[in-house]
């Protein structure tokens, strides 16, 4: 399957990944790529890809984590599909500047990794950034100051990121090698997610109880009463709008390393 990057019309992408799909899974079908996108129409990838039906701005969204896309591969697909279903001149030429930008931009390498490599110790991804742009010294002295973990620690999971080649040294400085890093173990990645995300949730707690106190950093609690079948909507508006917020990020022209930030959003059944 070729990369997004090199279609030009959104509908013969999605004829190639059905396509692709069916080839690997004789029991995959539009139903399935329905399910797995959130959209209730059975039939609607069949009426995209004939001409009968066009995306729109919601569902582009929903499109995109069907196809499994990357943060940046959405942002391409999305002007894309507004390129192809262009009504005017106008908009037509914007997006096609859109989509040559984009193309050019795009991350020149995508770092995969097995998910226990990187997610083995909740402080490896905020190492692997303190220490871009950094010597090995600085990056020591950087990480203990921001992470409160030991430099034995820190200096294991600087080799270990070396090795793997996520870090690389240009004149003394260490650099981050890939501008995105994806997990490829499907076998393994429940795992591994589970136990980096429990830590995770474990130094959230921890923040909010010291910044509590001091008054640092903004925490906001809301309890909602939904109906039952909302919550897979709600978990869907939150997953959109972390991926608009990690293509903003990504969009940065320069990469800053000075400061770490983690946002939660949890969303679950209180157990009374």
């Amino acid at each position: 399957m070729q990369s997004v990057y090199s279609y030009q019309d959104y509908r013969k992408y999605l004829e190639d990944f059905y396509s692709l799909k069916k080839k690997k899974d004789p029991l995959y079908s539009y139903r399935s790529f329905s399910q797995t996108a959130g959209i209730k129409s059975p039939n609607y990838l069949a009426l995209v890809i004939e001409g009968s039906r066009n995306l729109t701005t919601a569902n582009i969204q929903q499109f995109a984590f069907g196809l499994k896309l990357r943060p940046d591969e959405i942002e391409y697909f999305e002007a894309l599909v507004l390129f192809n279903q262009s009504k005017t001149a106008a908009e037509q030429s914007y997006y096609k500047k859109r989509l040559i930008h984009l193309k050019w931009n795009k991350p020149e390498k995508i770092q995969k990794s097995s998910p226990a490599e990187i997610l083995k110790e909740w402080f490896s991804t905020g190492i692997l950034v303190l220490a871009h742009g950094r010597d090995m010294e600085e990056a020591i002295q950087k990480c203990k100051i921001e992470l409160s973990i030991s430099e034995e620690a820190i200096q294991n999971t600087l080799q270990k990121l070396i090795e793997l080649e996520y870090l690389q040294f240009n004149e003394g400085k260490m650099q981050i090698s890939s501008q995105q890093i994806t997990f490829h173990d499907p076998k393994s990645i429940s795992l591994a997610q589970e136990s980096y995300l429990y830590v995770q949730v474990e130094q959230s707690l921890k923040a909010f109880r010291r910044g509590y106190k001091q008054k640092k950093g903004k925490f906001l609690s809301q309890t909602l009463t939904v109906p039952p079948n909302s919550i897979d909507e709600i978990q869907k508006a939150f997953t959109s709008f972390v991926e608009n917020l990690t293509q903003r990020m990504d969009q940065q022209v320069v990469f800053g390393c000075e400061e770490l930030a983690q946002i939660n959003i949890q969303i679950f059944r209180p157990q009374f």
